[in-house]
């Protein structure tokens, strides 16, 4: 296990204390006055940051049994919940590196095994670490890297395919592996009694919307299937759910319901997707 965390306060009392001492300094130079507002939004934009994780870590504490929250398990959630906070070099079985750079919320971070390192400070994706215990995380808090082990191994081939989709269309790999197993347990011929086709079930639609030429080849169906998981996302503002209901039953039935459908295939397929990508 690694550092419990039990809260973190909603208001920084350093910042409230110094806001209470700062004194009122008058200035001719209207960049002076500039820089100053400039700093205050930061402070305070970055406040307001801590308070979300603060309540974020609130639900955590509540739903634990002990009152405490492994730090591996928040930085994960963050992660998940695209929360660009990072928590220092900490993988999801608590085990820490050694770290260097600015990991500050809006840049990339690679969280690695005991064995990585973590060299952050840089926008976009950060491939800095070894170890089996690997995770690169993007700017946006998606994972474009995991290993390829337990429940949701596949061929080394389609991993490689499920990085670069990931990393291009900004979806996390997990989901996207999850999504797939669901859909067709990484058979590339596989063929719905629909017609969906492929590792990850494109509709002969999906096919033409996404300009699909080969549908059973696998690099072309990752890649389309991940843009079309991506604009579920995107239409259902990051709500997994619903992104996951839109691409099993299609956006008009979440319309017609107001949110997930009341179909048992559905449920159940959200459901074992769910539990794929919240295990360890």
């Amino acid at each position: 296990m690694g550092a419990g965390i039990t809260i973190i306060p909603y208001i920084d009392p350093k910042y409230t204390k110094a806001n209470k001492n700062k004194t009122n300094m008058g200035t001719s130079s209207g960049d002076s006055s500039k820089s100053q507002s400039d700093r205050d939004f930061e402070v305070a934009l970055n406040n307001a940051k801590k308070a979300v994780a603060a309540i974020a870590i609130d639900k955590l504490v509540a739903d634990s049994k002990n009152g405490s929250v492994d730090q591996a398990i928040v930085q994960d959630f963050f992660n998940k919940h695209g929360l660009n906070i990072n928590l220092g070099n900490v993988d999801t079985n608590g085990n820490s590196g050694s770290s260097s750079g600015s990991n500050s919320a809006g840049n990339s971070a690679a969280t690695n095994g005991a064995s990585g390192s973590s060299t952050g400070g840089s926008s976009g994706v950060n491939n800095t670490g070894s170890g089996s215990g690997q995770t690169t995380v993007t700017q946006d808090g998606t994972r474009t890297r995991i290993p390829n082990t337990g429940t949701l191994k596949c061929p080394a081939e389609y991993h490689k395919y499920f990085e670069e989709a990931a990393e291009k269309y900004h979806v996390d790999i997990k989901l996207l592996k999850a999504v797939t197993k669901a859909e067709s347990d990484f058979q590339p011929n596989e063929t719905s009694h629909s017609g969906a086709m492929g590792l990850m079930q494109l509709m002969p639609c999906n096919v033409e919307d996404y300009h699909v030429k080969h549908p059973y080849d696998p690099y072309e169906n990752i890649m389309a299937g991940t843009h079309q998981l991506a604009d579920m996302l995107k239409r259902y503002n990051g709500d997994v759910r619903l992104a996951l209901a839109g691409y099993n039953a299609g956006p008009g039935n979440v319309k017609k319901y107001g949110g997930v459908p009341p179909f048992k295939e559905t449920q159940n397929y959200i459901r074992k997707i769910l539990a794929w990508y919240n295990e360890p």
